[in-house]
């Protein structure tokens, strides 16, 4: 939480004290402070400014690092370094355009979800998508059975484990394979079978073989299938957001429809001369769904 003092210099406002010889009945619209932008709800504050408070602001950060330093005063460590964070943290706008009324609103709708996701997620950590974790965890239920006194309870812990693998066995169904199939699979390895949903547009033209236009997903997930039509002859095309940046927004992919023009420049998701690896034994090749495995100790890396 920030104090008055702090929100005062945010503000460029003047602070309305006796002992300062300022009265608040007669004070007047100069002592009042600006911003951009104060959205408020129940859980937290937003402030945004134009930044022309920025030098007195970061004069303020310094005197609490200080403070943070020396720690004359009571207040804790803890609650200094929160306001330091508080009021050095900087603020990211989002400007979202659209054609229609309609497609900006799912874009804003999209980009909260994203955002609500990071936060929760900063909160209270990951776990391995596709229910994967609840999976998992229904091979535990058998332990626990054996502890209990009555059939009921046998009965009602069998239930329980029944529930924890239907979500998984629902997303594979929805991705047109067999649940059950990808039940056994992620319990028998040691490797996490990933099956993600890809968005596929078949452009057909007189004159050229079929385009696939392939979007969304993790960037390994997406080179397995570009691979894989490649191979199969296809012209695959995609885009990259920011090619310099490579590294960050997954892989590179520049091709003509052969496979020896396929150049993959990896992330940092995989280490070098993994991929191959990582793809091996997979026995999906090109559906709605693609199968891909990555190794369990890296799950969360390669989770998205």
């Amino acid at each position: 939480m920030l104090t008055y003092s702090s929100l005062f210099i945010l503000f460029a406002a003047t602070v309305i004290r006796d002992e300062m010889g300022l009265m608040l009945d007669k004070a007047g619209k100069e002592v009042l402070g600006t911003a951009v932008k104060l959205v408020i709800t129940k859980d937290s504050t937003l402030i945004v400014t134009d930044g022309s408070t920025r030098a007195a602001v970061e004069k303020r950060v310094s005197q609490l690092r200080r403070l943070v330093e020396v720690h004359l005063i009571k207040i804790p460590k803890k609650i200094l370094n929160e306001r330091i964070a508080r009021l050095s943290g900087g603020i990211a706008i989002l400007q979202v355009g659209a054609q229609t009324v309609v497609e900006l609103k799912d874009k804003q709708l999209r980009i909260e979800d994203a955002l609500n996701a990071t936060k929760a997620a900063i909160e209270e950590g990951v776990v391995v998508g596709g229910g994967c974790s609840l999976l998992r965890l229904s091979a535990k239920v058998d332990n626990i059975k054996e502890l209990l006194e009555n059939e009921e309870q046998k009965i009602g812990a069998e239930i329980f484990k029944r529930a924890l693998s239907y979500p998984t066995k629902l997303i594979a169904k929805n991705a047109g394979v067999s649940g059950s199939v990808v039940v056994e699979k992620v319990l028998a390895q040691q490797y996490i079978i990933f099956y993600i949903l890809f968005e596929l547009k078949c452009i057909t033209d007189t004159d050229q073989m079929p385009e696939y236009c392939v979007t969304g997903g993790t960037g390994f997930i997406a080179a397995y299938l570009v691979k894989t039509l490649l191979e199969k002859g296809h012209t695959v095309r995609t885009t990259v957001r920011d090619p310099e940046n490579v590294g960050k927004v997954g892989f590179l992919w520049e091709f003509n429809g052969a496979k020896e023009r396929l150049k993959m420049i990896k992330a940092d998701l995989l280490e070098e001369g993994s991929f191959d690896e990582a793809i091996k034994g997979v026995d999906g090749v090109f559906h709605t769904a693609s199968p891909v495995i990555v190794p369990y100790d890296n799950n969360i890396q390669a989770a998205s």
